[in-house]
């Protein structure tokens, strides 16, 4: 099916980089995820198909902490976050029923990109020397790039030494996008969600 085109993952990968005096801060976010694969389609499944979706996605964001606890933080913060995505559709050269239609093949490629103001804060809960748990949330859009957009997540951390920790968690992503109209008109409306893993340094 088209489906199975689209099913393969085929690189990915996220990082991020943190600054903060205590009150003011700063990060920056950046995620990839490329997808891709070749199936053949239609009714008798002889029509050759090679689909790849690029997906990259990245975040800038200034932070100010309004509760600065020894077991607790609470950050509010405003930035930006861009998204764009790359589908290149290759369809195969092909013969029909009986060798009576004969198909020279097709390739065809589309992209989309934005930015959009975001709102948020973010918790850190300190559990022990060792073990810390934080949630994230923003909202944005606004109709300045998207129509709406938010992000949420949540993680567990353990602190290996004092500049060393791992972290996993969960993400979610998610866009309402359009633009133009009639035949024109680009919809994109997508979640993206998952478990995260990471190492974190501090210097």
């Amino acid at each position: 099916s088209a489906a199975d085109a689209l099913g393969n993952f085929e690189a990915g990968g996220s990082g991020r980089l943190e600054i903060n005096n205590g009150q003011w801060g700063g990060f920056a976010d950046f995620f990839f995820i490329s997808l891709g694969n070749e199936a053949n389609v239609g009714p008798r499944g002889n029509i050759p198909i090679e689909v790849g979706v690029d997906n990259f996605l990245w975040q800038v964001a200034g932070t100010y902490r309004v509760v600065n606890k020894e077991d607790f933080n609470l950050d509010l913060l405003a930035g930006a976050r861009g998204y764009s995505l790359d589908v290149d559709v290759d369809i195969k050269p092909f013969t029909g029923p009986a060798g009576v239609l004969q198909f020279p093949g097709k390739f065809a490629s589309r992209g989309i990109s934005f930015t959009d103001p975001i709102l948020g804060a973010k918790a850190a809960w300190k559990l022990s020397d060792k073990w810390g748990f934080d949630l994230y949330g923003d909202i944005g859009g606004f109709g300045a790039g998207s129509d709406f957009t938010y992000r949420l997540g949540a993680g567990l951390g353990y602190s290996i030494s004092e500049s060393v920790s791992v972290r996993g968690g969960y993400t979610v992503i998610d866009f309402d996008y359009r633009q133009g109209s009639g035949l024109g008109e680009i919809e994109y409306d997508t979640t993206m969600y998952g478990p995260t893993l990471g190492v974190g340094f501090k210097f």
